[in-house]
């Protein structure tokens, strides 16, 4: 040990060359001849070189040199170790005892941290892969899972951050690329997967409703965040290790300096940059996920219904649908005159919602009739993915739906069968837009229980047909007028916003491609949407879970992607087969008058509707647009019209 300028070096046993041959030791100590040899053939490969004004040989200096490390002559040297490449495979030639065969170790437990790490990041990358995999298809294409209750665009989403995360994991995964900021990151990662798990467990609606496979991803999600941070600290310690300067042995004691902080290449820069940039907007994905989970908990909780309101639809118990009946009124007599004694029922209104809305904004007009002491009881539910209702597998058809609501039906029939004693329960099926599909197919698969029909502004079959809608319906971009330019002024703007104002029905005609719903719904789980709802719109609860904003939910928007796939291969050939069976049901249609004006197509399957039966009792052009419920004047004509069919007569 020597003092330059009041700074301590650390010198090695002075190795002399005297001919090229011959060595002399420091003390009289002498290596043997291998050792010398070898000595002076690795010289170059363990970066050594000579000092010209002195025989000393010292380190090579490196961009990673300690703070406060100078060699003999006074310049900056590197003594940290004999290699400054921790995956060297030259790591044999240190010989010497003490400091530097504790560095050899340590280089050499690296070498296999490092080969091992590689290895169970691959392991990792691939089991998430194939997991996402597994999942894409049975959530969107074939289901093979027991339990989908919850089924949405999640599982997926966080498979993916998982995949992407630990990739970037083993790309980088070098002693010369540790960040701490990476680290964090994945601590954070593994943090938020964590707290969305625990949101799951909040409420009871959620929690009685997560799968063994749902838990699972959420699970296998953090400890794959969790692996990430632990090789991330890992690869700091034993930076600290191959970075600590070399040990002085003043008095026999070994004193350690502390560790000093690595200097990077513009190109180790660039990849820590570039590692980090892709964590960071993983994480932004991962907070907007979190964030739409909690806006998700918070609605359920405020607004979840009594258990008594959901009916299970299958035999196994294993989904369930949200179906609320007011059954005020059951039982009839026979009237006056009537010699037979045995009671009968009002028939049960079932309403089927349309396909971009539910019960809670298309039903009023019912609910309405009800209080007013109009009708005696009606049934309004949502289907599978739409509101409050279970996840249905894929893949699913209009049939597969029905199929569910008899069980749930049935369920309710059993419940109620005390309240009308043997008579007859009967149904009358109203449906609005798509939902028209359902009621025709519901009625045709239970002729027993159904006691009519009535279309509003239905759906006619073709319309399930791959982008036919498109063809139906003309560009709201383009001007209906005769082609005169003294009608394009600057009012023109104006004209075509209003155009596409009229058209703004199309919502539940809207995009029948099947990937674009899928884009949607993958999109929309990060919820941007949802949260504008509250903080711009100040729409409540129910609005987001059935009402207007219920568009923008991951799991109503994945059922609208499994309706599509399978609209024109099951669904469509379904309607077409029932159709035979609505011959003698008896039947009532309500069209939109702006929707026959804008399409006489729409009008020509309005009337095509008319002849699905030979019991048709009336068509009623009403006023309003295809939501006719909105409009006053129309919406009283549509309850007329239901009022009429029920032979209830008008006050």
């Amino acid at each position: 040990m020597s003092n330059t300028d009041g700074i301590d070096t650390f010198e090695r046993p002075i190795e002399e060359v005297t001919d090229g041959n011959t060595f002399a030791t420091n003390e009289g100590t002498g290596l043997q001849n291998e050792e010398r040899e070898r000595l002076l053939s690795n010289q170059t490969e363990t970066n050594y070189h000579t000092n010209e004004n002195s025989s000393t040989i010292v380190p090579k200096p490196s961009h990673r040199t300690p703070i406060g490390s100078t060699t003999t002559d006074g310049t900056a040297a590197n003594t940290t170790a004999i290699t400054t490449n921790p995956h060297s495979n030259d790591l044999e030639s240190t010989t010497s005892d003490g400091p530097m065969r504790r560095q050899y170790e340590i280089q050499k437990d690296y070498r296999n941290f490092y080969h091992n790490s590689r290895i169970l990041l691959i392991i990792v990358v691939s089991m998430s892969a194939i997991w996402f995999i597994i999942s894409l298809i049975s959530d969107f294409f074939f289901n093979f899972r027991f339990n989908n209750k919850l089924t949405s665009f999640n599982n997926i989403i966080l498979l993916l951050i998982s995949m992407v995360a630990n990739s970037c994991n083993y790309i980088f995964n070098d002693i010369e690329l540790y960040s701490q900021l990476d680290y964090s990151l994945n601590i954070i990662l593994a943090s938020l997967t964590w707290f969305n798990l625990v949101l799951l467990y909040l409420i009871k609606f959620t929690r009685s409703r997560l799968s063994f496979t749902d838990k699972a991803i959420y699970i296998w999600t953090i400890f794959t965040f969790i692996l990430g941070a632990t090789l991330d600290w890992q690869n700091h310690k034993y930076a600290i290790q191959l970075n600590r300067q070399a040990p002085t042995t003043i008095d026999g004691n070994d004193e350690m300096r502390q560790p000093i902080t690595s200097k990077h290449t513009i190109n180790e820069w660039l990849q820590i940059a570039t590692r980090n940039i892709i964590k960071l907007f993983l994480l932004a994905a991962l907070i907007s996920l979190t964030l739409t989970q909690l806006l998700y908990t918070i609605d359920l909780h405020r607004t979840a219904p009594a258990r008594s309101e959901f009916q299970f639809t299958d035999p196994t118990n294993n989904t369930q649908i949200h179906i609320r009946c007011h059954l005020k009124n059951l039982h009839g007599s026979g009237g006056e005159g009537n010699s037979n004694d045995k009671k009968t029922t009002h028939p049960i209104i079932l309403y089927e919602h349309g396909g971009f809305d539910t019960w809670y904004e298309s039903a009023d007009w019912i609910k309405e009739l009800y209080q007013l002491n109009r009708i005696d009881s009606y049934c309004v539910y949502e289907r599978a993915g739409y509101g409050f209702s279970d996840s249905m597998g894929a893949p699913t058809s209009i049939s597969l739906q029905i199929e569910s609501l008899n069980h749930a039906l049935n369920s309710i029939i059993k419940e109620n069968t005390k309240d009308f004693e043997g008579a007859d329960m009967k149904f009358v099926a109203v449906g609005f837009g798509y939902g028209g599909l359902f009621s025709r197919s519901w009625c045709a698969e239970n002729l027993d229980l159904c006691d009519g029909m009535i279309l509003v502004d239905s759906w006619h079959e073709d319309l399930l047909l791959k982008n036919y809608i498109s063809r139906l319906l003309p560009d709201p971009d383009h001007d209906d007028d005769d082609g005169d330019d003294n009608n394009r002024d600057d009012d023109n703007d104006n004209h075509n916003g209003k155009k596409r104002k009229e058209w703004r029905f199309t919502k539940e005609l809207g995009t029948r491609n099947g990937w674009k719903l899928w884009w949607k719904g993958f999109w929309n789980s990060f919820g941007l949407n949802l949260q504008l709802s509250w903080i711009l719109k100040h729409h409540g609860s129910m609005d987001r879970i059935l009402g207007r904003e219920m568009k923008y939910q991951n799991r109503f928007l994945r059922m609208k992607y499994l309706e599509t796939v399978t609209s024109s291969i099951l669904s469509y050939n379904e309607i077409i087969k029932n159709n035979k069976n609505l011959k003698h049901v008896k039947t009532t249609v309500v069209s939109s008058k702006e929707m026959i004006r804008r399409s006489t197509q729409w009008g020509d399957w309005q009337r095509s509707l008319t002849k699905l039966s030979s019991n048709t009792k009336e068509w009623k052009i009403v006023e309003g647009d295809h939501e006719i419920y909105k409009y006053g004047l129309g919406k009283e004509q549509l309850q007329n019209v239901l009022l009429r069919f029920l032979e209830f007569e008008m006050v």
